[in-house]
C-alpha cells in the first residue's frame, strides 16, 4: 500500500495522509491517538469522492469532500488528542489544504475577518456565522482554522 496524491504521511501513522497504509482495521501506527481520530474519519460513509456529486453538492477539489459533521469529529478528536503530531495534523488538514465539507443549512456570512490575508494561503474570513435570512440547502462550507498548541 502507498499513498498517493503527493502528500506524504504523518510520521507515527498509518492512517493519516491520503489513502492509508495499514494492514487491517485494526493497525495503528504508534501514534495511536492520533491515528484512530483519522481512522475515523477515512471511515466516515457520508462523503463526495472529487469531480463527482452528492446531495446537489459537487466535489471540484482533488481530494474526498467529507459531511461537515465529521470534519468537526475529527477536528475535536485532534485537539482531544493533544500532542505535536495531532497539531501537525490539524494545521494540514484544516489550515493548509483547506479543504471544504458539505452540510444542510444556511449559507454563511464572515463575522470577523483575518488581520493578515494571503491570497492562496489564508482564509479571509476567520469565523463565519449562518445567515439565518438565507435559504437552507446542501452547499459546501469553508473549512474552520485549526489551532491546536
Amino acid at each position: 500500500k502507498h499513498r498517493i496524491d503527493g502528500v506524504s504521511d504523518c510520521a507515527g501513522t498509518k492512517w493519516c495522509g491520503a489513502g492509508n497504509i495499514a494492514n487491517n482495521y485494526d493497525d495503528l501506527g504508534s501514534q495511536r491517538g492520533t491515528d484512530m481520530c483519522c481512522r475515523t474519519h477515512d471511515h466516515s460513509s457520508d462523503n463526495i469522492a472529487p469531480f463527482q456529486s452528492e446531495h446537489g453538492v459537487t466535489n471540484f477539489q482533488i481530494f474526498t469532500m467529507t459531511n461537515c459533521r465529521d470534519d468537526c469529529e475529527l477536528y475535536n478528536c485532534l485537539l482531544n488528542v493533544s500532542n505535536a503530531t495531532s497539531d501537525a495534523v490539524g494545521e494540514i488538514y484544516f489550515n493548509i489544504l483547506g479543504s471544504n465539507c458539505f452540510a444542510y443549512g444556511y449559507p454563511q456570512k464572515c463575522v470577523q475577518y483575518n488581520v493578515i490575508y494571503i491570497p492562496l494561503l489564508t482564509n479571509l474570513c476567520k469565523e463565519y456565522a449562518p445567515d439565518t435570512s438565507g435559504t437552507q440547502e446542501w452547499r459546501t462550507y469553508s473549512p474552520v482554522s485549526y489551532s491546536g498548541d
